[in-house]
C-alpha cells in the first residue's frame, strides 16, 4: 500500500486534538484505534508510534516557524543561516522539555547512549543513503541505467543486480551490489574499445605470419627469383612470319 498523502496525515493529526483523553498520549492511543479513508476509498489505520512520529515532525516545523524564524537572523548567506539554525537546535530546542517525551530530547538521547552504535570510517558509508534500483545484466556484461549503457564491475551476465546512486546526480556515481555484497562502481560503456571481440588465449602479436613458401601466396610474396641466362628466344605469338623474296634469273651473255 502506498504511503499516506499529506492531506491524510493532516486529518490524522487533526483528530488528535479532538480525541478523548486528558493527556496527549491517551489521545494518540484513541486515534490509533480509528479508521480513516484515503483518497482512493481504501480504509487506513495507523499505529500510535506512526502518529507520534508525524506529530513530532509537525511540531518541530511549527516550533521552528514560531521561534527560530521570529529571531533577528543574519540572512547574508546560506552558510550563516545554517550556523544560526544549528546553534538554535542545539542550545534551545534540544534543551527544552518535550511534551510527548516528558523530558528534553538531549536527555532522552543520553538514556540510550550506550545502545547507540556508530559506523566505522568507510568510504562506502554514504552509499547507505543512496537510492537503490534493480537492473538486469545482459549477456555481454552490460546494463542500462538512465538511458546510458554501463559495464558491470564484475562478471555478472544474466543476473539481477542492485544499483545504488545519488538522487541529484544519478549517473555520476553508480555502485553495483549483488546479493547484499558490494561489487564496485560501474563505468560507462566504451563503444570504441569494445567494437571488436576479445583476443583468444595464446594469440600472438598482431604481425601477420608469412605463408609457406610452397603456397601460391608465398610465391607472390616471396623474394624475386633469378632469371636464367641467355633465355631462348621464341617468336611472339600472333606476330607475322616474314615471307622470302623471289628474284628473277640473270640473262645469259650473247655469243
Amino acid at each position: 500500500m502506498r504511503n499516506p498523502t499529506a492531506y491524510l496525515k493532516m486529518r490524522v493529526l487533526g483528530a488528535v486534538d479532538m480525541a478523548e483523553g486528558d493527556t496527549e498520549q491517551k489521545r494518540i492511543q484513541a486515534v490509533s484505534q480509528m479508521t480513516f479513508t484515503d483518497e482512493g476509498g481504501h480504509p487506513r489505520q495507523f499505529t500510535w508510534r506512526t502518529i507520534s512520529t508525524w506529530l513530532c515532525r509537525e511540531r518541530f516545523f511549527r516550533t521552528a516557524r514560531e521561534q527560530f524564524l521570529a529571531l533577528e537572523l543574519d540572512l547574508s548567506s546560506l552558510e550563516a543561516l545554517n550556523r544560526q539554525f544549528t546553534h538554535w537546535v542545539e542550545e534551545q530546542y534540544n534543551a527544552q522539555i518535550h511534551s510527548v517525551l516528558g523530558m528534553s530530547p538531549l536527555d532522552r538521547f543520553a538514556l540510550d547512549r550506550n545502545r547507540v552504535r556508530f559506523l566505522p570510517p568507510n568510504e562506502a558509508n554514504d552509499e547507505l543513503f543512496f537510492v537503490e534500483e534493480d537492473r538486469h545484466v545482459r549477456a555481454d556484461n552490460t546494463f542500462s541505467f538512465q538511458a546510458v549503457r554501463f559495464e558491470a564491475p564484475r562478471h555478472l551476465p544474466d543476473r539481477t543486480i542492485q544499483v545504488r546512486f545519488e538522487r541529484k546526480a544519478p549517473t555520476r556515481r553508480v555502485v553495483v551490489y549483488y546479493k547484499g555484497e558490494r561489487m564496485g562502481e560501474a563505468r560507462p560503456l566504451n563503444a570504441i574499445a569494445n567494437d571488436r571481440p576479445p583476443k583468444k588465449p595464446g594469440a600472438g602479436s598482431n604481425r601477420r605470419s608469412s605463408p609457406p613458401p610452397d603456397s601460391p601466396a608465398g610465391d607472390a610474396a616471396g623474394s624475386l627469383q633469378p632469371c636464367p641466362k641467355n633465355p631462348p628466344s621464341s617468336p611472339a605469338s600472333g606476330a607475322a612470319t616474314p615471307t622470302p623474296q623471289l628474284t628473277e634469273p640473270s640473262t645469259p651473255p650473247s655469243l
